[in-house]
């Protein structure tokens, strides 16, 4: 016996009890490459997957065959939801196991749509209506909402104009009393390179701006009352560069070094999984540089360290 109700404004979703299943489907004006990838990246996971609406404070993905989630909301964190991944195949479909049931997700470009259909395969009858008894059919019916949503909002965000300057959206500005001396020592002693270097009809420096992988900063000079090098303050920061290597890190360090930096923490390898160390330029800044040398857990770290943690990667 199959019985067909509605969860939500554009949800169907239908009981099939021949086959102990919860079924649920819901049609995107979305790649379905892009439906995969919201189910699939930590990063978009979190966004979605409580219907309250709250970030998701632990979204833990091993996508591949037996890789294991765990997924943990802030209004209920005795509750995590977590589970194994069984068959990935972007962008079509993905099946899981979590909570004693297989969860099915199939995606289908239909009309220049993409149809979502999402079964709970449950064990028996039993659980199945201990499933519905417990709300898991309205439950699933409003995560579908939030990721709809979701994916709304990000059609949104593709819709702005596109930085022609391709920056990252997150850049920090640093000064100087000599900006072309630190144009050459950065790109010198940590590798930074040139990408934009505006000057005014003096030939002094107005604006540049260096890369280092994905990232930038904007480099200056003393410019404005309120701005300063450390070196004019008796060497004081108010903040400290992080960036993150892709490898090499003690070879960076040693290069760092013989270009006159001074090391003020030699590399070492930190509880969350990173080996850093951190160096100060002939100005006064403070740079960090990490490179990620193992995976580690939430629960490790909070071990380790004796810290509280909330959220992880």
């Amino acid at each position: 016996m199959t019985v067909r109700s509605q969860a939500g404004l554009k949800t169907n979703f239908e009981i099939d009890r021949g086959a102990h299943t919860i079924r649920l489907t819901r049609a995107f004006d979305a790649p379905r490459a892009q439906i995969f990838d919201a189910w699939t990246q930590p990063g978009q996971v979190a966004c979605w997957w409580d219907p309250a609406g709250e970030r998701l404070t632990t979204c833990e993905i091993d996508l591949r065959p037996g890789g294991a989630f765990k997924f943990v909301s802030r209004s209920h964190p005795e509750m995590p939801f977590a589970g194994t991944y069984r068959e990935i195949a972007p962008p079509q479909r993905l099946v899981f196991e979590a909570l004693g049931a297989t969860g099915r997700v199939a995606l289908e470009e239909v009309a220049g749509k993409t149809v979502m259909t999402v079964e709970i395969a449950c064990r028996s009858a039993q659980q199945l209506d201990q499933y519905i008894k417990n709300g898991v059919d309205v439950g699933t019916a409003q995560t579908l909402d939030s990721l709809v949503a979701y994916t709304r909002r990000r059609e949104k965000e593709v819709a702005v104009m596109d930085d022609p300057f391709r920056r990252p959206t997150l850049g920090s500005g640093v000064f100087y009393k000599d900006p072309w001396a630190a144009l050459d020592w950065l790109g010198k002693a940590f590798g930074f390179e040139r990408s934009m270097v505006i000057c005014d009809k003096d030939g002094h420096l107005a604006h540049a701006e260096m890369r280092f992988g994905d990232g930038y900063i904007m480099l200056g000079s003393e410019w404005a009352d309120f701005i300063a090098s450390p070196v004019s303050v008796g060497g004081k920061n108010t903040q400290s560069i992080h960036v993150q290597l892709p490898g090499e890190i003690d070879a960076h360090c040693e290069h760092a070094r013989a270009a006159g930096a001074v090391i003020l923490q030699e590399p070492s390898d930190q509880f969350y999984g990173d080996r850093t160390y951190r160096a100060r330029d002939p100005e006064g800044h403070v740079w960090t540089f990490a490179q990620s040398v193992r995976h580690v857990s939430r629960e490790e770290a909070q071990r380790t360290s004796g810290l509280r943690i909330e959220g992880w990667h």
